[in-house]
């Protein structure tokens, strides 16, 4: 279907429920006309709406503005307000302008959900199933889920029929989720039209269909889902059921921006900044940032925070990067926490502060944010916090959330017994780990295992790439459509050794996504230098930087041009340490991707 199919003109909608995402609010409150006022006296000033406060909470704005609709929202609670009741638990389960609070958000929440609104019990289902301040459990979301499905609310009956479909709180069914889904999308309902299109692009227990992921999002943003069309324009970008298309996907974010969608300008801002149609524009891309984050949007932030401090597409710019990300964890956002534990814990931007370290890494564990367990635990393990370092403590951590069902967890502590950290070193028992939870569908495990084959582990374990090739093919159902191809071209590139295999790569490699080819140079820097020095000098050969031979030696004219690339935007001093090394490898990366 066509893109001009798209652009028609779209209402501007609430947010849409996308996994956790928020209800309309339409659906949780009806707002009467405003009264006719007299021709000859002003009308008497109509309270706000819920939907309105919430609107105000969900924007951002001045504190004041806030203090005030948190206020009305309270007054409107404690007579009974089954909306107004919602819309103070989600608030308080978001962490927007200050850290969660799951006793308040559970609170108001169990009491909307009481009062007759199941979007309460569909909110209280994502905080378990997420672990939003609570311990995950993912029976009790179910629960959750299906008490909002039987009294009829759509948003449960999609939340049950995702967790029917990956097997979470119940024997996974995939057959039966889906005709639950396609049963409440019969309906023209475009929140289950956008998760049909949605799965049908993820792979794992749902294959991908590029036609039917182009079907369904399609009708869910001609049926007003904006979002639809952020996610047409990613499957285009990224190739994703469909071959990369640069300018479909450019014009499905141009569309999902006038339509209101929330995303669309960020993802306008990044292709932007990578040159997404071949020709970068980093004003737009910083102005798009900027704009966004100075109107509290916190996506934003992070985003501009991430390019600032990277220095790989701008000017680095320090202070400003890290003043984003304390903004922004001051008000509660659990990814700038664990960004700035991480920081504060390695020294990547300054000395390095354990203190400082630790109490980042509390606030973000508490609002939930698994990945923070696990850093918190290397950092142990690494004695990262000096004297307050507690390798017993990491190996706790790993276990404690192993056990709790995070995936990553399971592949932490293999590291660790392949490392023989905290453990006797036993390089087979790793292994051993890894296969276990892949067969079991662990998807990182899986990948770890691929990677050990097809890389090794230093003197530990030596690489065996028709071992990494068996386990892509055993395991390559369970990775995503953007993950099995890397995996693929990753395997490839490492037993790559003749010219002819280079040349095949090369082609393949000019066929992915900007950030494939991001993540397959970076890796080919430690599993085959000479295809990392061969891709980089096919792409200069291709800019006019570089005549010599194809060849994947690292000669005085490669390196001569390789300069020049490297100098051609910011932080080019990297390359001076040397093109293989971490920094410049990881900057030569970003400067082939990227658009010229």
């Amino acid at each position: 279907m066509s893109l001009q199919r798209l652009a028609i003109s779209f209402a501007i909608s609430a947010p849409l429920l996308m996994g956790t995402a928020l209800p309309t609010l339409a659906q949780t409150t009806q707002t009467a006309e405003p009264p006719q006022g007299s021709q000859t006296s002003p009308a008497p000033q109509k309270p706000a709406s819920v939907s309105e406060l919430r609107k105000v909470l969900q924007d951002g704005g001045s504190q004041e503005a806030i203090t005030s609709a948190l206020q009305q929202l309270q007054a409107r609670a404690d007579q009974g307000d089954k909306d107004a009741l919602f819309a103070l638990g989600d608030y308080y389960s978001r962490g927007l302008r200050e850290p969660v609070d799951s006793a308040k958000a559970i609170d108001f929440l169990t009491r909307s959900a009481a009062a007759g609104n199941a979007w309460g019990n569909v909110r209280l289902g994502e905080i378990h199933r997420d672990g939003i301040g609570v311990e995950r459990d993912a029976a009790k979301a179910l629960a959750f889920f299906k008490a909002a499905a039987d009294a009829g609310n759509t948003g449960g009956k999609i939340a049950y029929a995702r967790a029917l479909i990956a097997g979470q709180g119940i024997a996974a069914d995939p057959a039966q989720g889906l005709a639950l889904l396609t049963e409440v999308a019969d309906t023209g309902d475009r929140s289950a039209l956008f998760t049909l299109g949605d799965l049908y692009t993820r792979g794992g227990p749902v294959p991908v269909d590029g036609p039917k992921a182009l079907d369904f999002l399609t009708r869910a943003a001609e049926a007003g889902n904006s979002a639809a069309l952020v996610r047409l324009g990613e499957i285009h970008r990224d190739g994703i059921g469909v071959p990369v298309d640069p300018a479909k996907a450019k014009a499905a974010f141009e569309a999902a921006n006038a339509s209101g969608a929330a995303n669309a300008r960020l993802r306008l801002a990044e292709a932007a900044l990578w040159g997404l149609d071949g020709s970068r524009d980093v004003e737009r891309g910083l102005g798009l940032l900027r704009e966004d984050a100075a109107a509290g949007n916190v996506s934003a932030r992070l985003l501009l925070s991430d390019v600032l401090l990277r220095g790989e597409l701008v000017e680095q710019d320090v202070a400003a990067g890290l003043a984003l990300l304390r903004e922004a964890a001051d008000g509660g956002n659990a990814t700038a926490q664990l960004r700035l534990a991480n920081a504060y814990r390695l020294g990547t931007f300054g000395p390095k502060n354990p203190r400082l370290a630790l109490d980042m890494f509390g606030q973000a564990v508490a609002a939930g944010n698994t990945a923070a367990v696990l850093d918190l635990a290397r950092g142990h393990m690494a004695g990262d916090f000096g004297k307050a370092s507690s390798p017993s403590e990491a190996m706790r951590l790993a276990r404690a959330a192993e056990a709790g069902g995070n995936a990553q967890a399971t592949v932490l502590v293999a590291e660790w017994a392949l490392a023989g950290k905290g453990q006797r070193q036993d390089p087979r028992a790793a292994v051993r780990q890894l296969e276990t939870a892949a067969a079991a569908g662990n998807v990182d495990a899986a990948r770890r295992l691929i990677s050990l084959y097809r890389s090794g582990a230093g003197k530990t374990l030596a690489p065996n790439p028709a071992r990494a090739r068996m386990a892509l093919d055993q395991y390559g159902t369970l990775l995503s459509p953007a993950a099995l191809q890397q995996e693929r071209l990753l395997t490839d590139a490492a037993a790559a050794s003749t010219r002819a295999q280079f040349a095949a790569l090369a082609e393949a490699f000019k066929a992915a996504p900007q950030q494939t080819r991001v993540s397959l140079l970076t890796t080919l820097r430690w599993s085959n230098a000479n295809a990392f020095v061969y891709l980089v000098q096919d792409e200069l050969q291709t800019r006019g930087l570089y005549k010599g031979p194809l060849n994947g030696l690292l000669t005085r004219d490669t390196i001569r041009a390789i300069g020049t690339l490297c100098d051609a935007g910011p932080s080019g001093e990297r390359c001076r340490q040397g093109p293989l090394t971490g920094d410049a490898a990881r900057l030569i990366a970003v400067r082939v991707a990227a658009g010229a």
